[in-house]
């Protein structure tokens, strides 16, 4: 037992299942250290903070007494209110490293105890030596904190800083999810990991901890702390039922795995950041009411007919979202497919999803920028050098030859000028604007439930349906134009300077919010809602003092004209001319900068029919006594199929929220990873980093501040906002004031990518889970984009 001081000290005796409301953190290791036999604890000693302030000098005698007295050591905190079944207080308290004289020593207690805010008798300090030689360090939970649920977490960065996974300050490491049924599937040094959990879980009497852990270069695997995980309440689900869920999900993973008709490829891969982003949309774990409308409008059949009429492969009919318990899941090969020409033969097509799936496994981390770096999906200057690395992977030069031909053909009929499919798109949109007017017009005429109807029939034909074409023609423009800069045609400030002459709806929200009164300013902009498919998110109009502040009169976002030099107009081209593209340098801008506005426009105009969707429902809930609350457990698909049946409506609404709120409940209790290869992926997986796209060359540096549907705009100026899933509804940060930005999900041609280079502003976008919800715990960040970094300053 490591030395303590005389006062304050209780004896810890023997390890009680109250262990955690009798111990402190020096106790809790102290009870520990000679019981648990699958880690080291380091020796101690610890002293009342009182005894600090009433003799430091006799303190300091104890302390020079030890035997480990004269090499490096920590100073740490043990306050009373640390590490308790409520509230851990992690991070809040100093620890002070690699103290060696006795003047550093007290140094490092004076500022471990100032850090005690409002100090209480109970509080103490303790004195370890510093451990080094460090491989790997890191924290497992034994359920996740969040929800309970039976995983084992290990979040493990391999380092020699112990301090690095607490204190968010890298973004290096992995988390491990390893299920409570299936750890057998854990690596050796995860095993390791658990075999000390389920140790001290036995010891304490605790299910629920939270350790900290570090492993030297000789694999000693040490315990530096525990302490029972704070959190609302354990997890109240049946775990057979969470069990079952996910045996279920395996087995259409396994399916799925297999050869499908009329796609071609040997397996499957299944990402939720991928083609339509969904955990960017609606997130990954969204209500049955966002994730059937998504389903429905886009991912079920929507999908394909666009690429169908844009020259790709046919894949009509062809579900492009799964949902796994729940979580949606993009069918990447039935994605990688469905870029490939038409023209392509059916062999070099076969090869070629092969190929991309093979090249993502190596590459998981590009999960989310596969149209950028996994597939060739259309013709740029950068494909003659970019697509000889096919070689390197079988393809032949007739193979090479025969892909480049079909992308130069299809990117010449779908960019044309006046031709191009994506006129014909943006013109749709118009129509659909059009019968939105009809029908508003005519509201009173038909009932709650046939307005629902026409609405998504409506919005699937005219809104949907163009708003993927353009958004399909913007993502060539946005892949041209960083190929531009790729082969040295265009600058970075150049291409700064394109995107800033971009007029998006956005820009005209900050624009119109200054010169139009408040009543005309909601009848246009109302609809919009962070959130676009979730009826609890409020739209601009129900709650317009939330989103901004009326008496607010910044300047207005103006676009900047853009125009190419002449040295610029001729280089480009003369690359048009060389590789046989139908444009000139002039009609290609002209292109790029439509087909992104044109983007932007579709996605305003279809989601005014999304929140006419919602209210609907809202109408038709009340109609039946249904809250709005349940109607978000809802099947709209469900709903709709309903339409010309003589089945009862509300009998139908009211079976399918029962349904959703069962399904659900145990949605929230899953965690998968972002990219599925195989079923055992569900039960044991690592979440590594995503490479983030850094928006911008601009800096910021600010506190940071968590941003969703519920957060108003009050306390966001100046700061760095952090955004789970940013969709259009959330472009009213954008007016308040924020000096940059940084989301979970989204990718480099996301609507928020899109609103940051419009207006100049530092962004991170799609930064992964691990890392935004460390982020999420610090105080203050610098992003820095021209370095391509993210600082954590406290």
């Amino acid at each position: 037992m490591p030395e303590t001081s005389a006062i304050l000290i209780p004896d810890v005796g023997k390890v009680a299942s109250s262990f955690f409301q009798h111990h402190n953190k020096s106790q809790t290791l102290s009870a520990l250290e000679n019981q648990v036999k699958s880690a080291k604890i380091l020796p101690q000693f610890s002293f009342a903070l009182q005894n600090w302030e009433d003799n430091r000098t006799a303190v300091l005698n104890r302390i020079q007494s030890q035997n480990f007295f004269g090499q490096k050591l920590i100073v740490r905190s043990s306050a009373f209110c640390e590490d308790s079944s409520d509230n851990s207080m992690a991070g809040v308290f100093d620890s002070v490293l690699g103290v060696l004289s006795l003047e550093e020593t007290a140094a490092g207690i004076d500022k471990v105890a100032s850090s005690y805010t409002k100090p209480v008798v109970e509080d103490m300090i303790f004195i370890q030596p510093l451990l080094e030689n460090v491989q790997a360090s890191g924290v497992v939970f034994t359920h996740d904190p969040n929800n309970g649920s039976p995983y084992y977490i290990i979040d493990i960065v391999e380092s020699d800083d112990t301090t690095s996974v607490t204190g968010g300050t890298t973004n290096l490491g992995k988390t491990q999810y390893i299920h409570h049924s299936k750890t057998e599937r854990a690596d050796a040094v995860a095993a390791t990991i658990i075999r000390l959990c389920k140790e001290v879980q036995s010891l304490t009497g605790m299910d629920y901890l939270d350790i900290e852990f570090a492993i030297d270069l000789d694999d000693q695997l040490y315990l530096l702390q525990a302490r029972a995980i704070a959190m609302d309440a354990p997890c109240t689900l049946q775990y057979t039922l969470q069990k079952t869920a996910i045996e279920d999900a395996a087995k259409l993973v396994s399916r799925i795995n297999k050869k499908i008709p009329y796609v071609t490829g040997n397996q499957t891969l299944l990402g939720n950041m991928s083609d339509w982003n969904p955990a960017e949309m609606i997130g990954v774990r969204p209500r049955p009411l966002a994730l059937s409308m998504y389903k429905e409008m886009i991912t079920d059949r929507i999908w394909a007919y666009q690429r169908d009429k844009y020259g790709y492969k046919n894949l009509r009919s062809v579900p492009l979202l799964y949902s796994l318990a729940g979580s949606p899941f993009i069918d990447l090969r039935a994605s990688f497919y469905s870029f490939i020409p038409k023209i392509v033969s059916k062999d070099l097509s076969s090869r070629l999803v092969d190929y991309y799936i093979s090249r993502l496994i190596d590459k998981p981390d590009l999960h989310d920028k596969i149209e950028f770096d996994i597939v060739f999906s259309c013709y740029t200057p950068a494909v003659p050098t970019k697509i000889q690395d096919l070689k390197k992977h079988g393809f032949s030069d007739a193979d090479i030859a025969e892909l480049t031909t079909a992308l130069r053909d299809l990117t010449n009929r779908m960019t044309h000028t006046e031709a191009g499919e994506w006129r014909v798109d943006r013109g749709k949109i118009d129509i659909l604007r059009q019968r939105q007017y009809k029908l508003k017009k005519s509201h009173d005429n038909y009932a709650p439930i046939d307005r629902l109807f026409w609405h998504t029939e409506d919005c699937k034909r005219y809104g949907t349906l163009p708003f993927a074409g353009l958004a399909r023609a913007a993502f060539v423009a946005t892949q041209f134009l960083n190929a531009l800069l790729e082969v040295g045609l265009l600058s970075k400030d150049r291409l700064a300077n394109f995107w800033r002459s971009v007029e998006t709806v956005g820009g005209n929200l900050k624009r119109d919010k200054h010169k139009m009164d408040r009543r005309d300013f909601l009848a246009r902009y109302g609809h919009l809602r962070p959130g676009t498919y979730d009826i609890l998110s409020e739209n601009y109009a129900e709650t317009p003092g939330k989103y901004f502040d009326w008496d607010k009169k910044d300047e207005a976002h103006v676009a900047i004209p853009f125009e190419l030099t002449t040295t610029e107009n001729l280089a480009i081209q003369e690359m048009l001319d060389e590789n046989g593209l139908q444009h000139t340098s002039e009609s290609l801008f002209r292109f790029f900068k439509a087909a992104i506005e044109g983007r932007e426009y579709g996605k305003f105009i279809f989601s005014w029919s999304i929140n006419e969707i919602l209210k609907e429902l809202v109408l038709i809930g009340k109609e039946y006594g249904i809250s709005r609350e349940d109607c978000s457990y809802v099947n709209i698909q469900t709903l709709l199929a309903n339409y010309a049946d003589s089945m009862p409506f509300d009998e139908v609404m009211r079976d399918s929220i029962k349904q959703g709120k069962k399904r659900y409940a145990t949605t929230l209790q899953i965690s998968f990873p972002n990219l599925i290869n195989k079923e055992q992926d569900l039960w044991a997986f690592t979440l590594t980093n995503s490479v983030p796209n850094f928006v911008t060359l601009q800096q910021a540096s600010g506190k940071v501040v968590f941003v969703d549907s519920k957060t108003d705009h009050k306390g966001l100026a100046g700061k760095v906002a952090l955004i789970t899933n940013a969709d259009p509804g959330f472009d009213w940060i954008l007016e308040s004031g924020i000096i940059g930005f940084i989301t979970c999900y989204g990718g480099a041609n996301s609507h928020m990518a899109v609103r940051a280079m419009e207006l100049n502003l530092a962004a991170v976008v799609g930064v992964g889970e691990r890392q935004f919800q460390k982020w999420r715990q610090v105080q203050s960040l610098e992003l820095d984009c021209v370095g391509k970094r993210v600082i954590v300053l406290s």
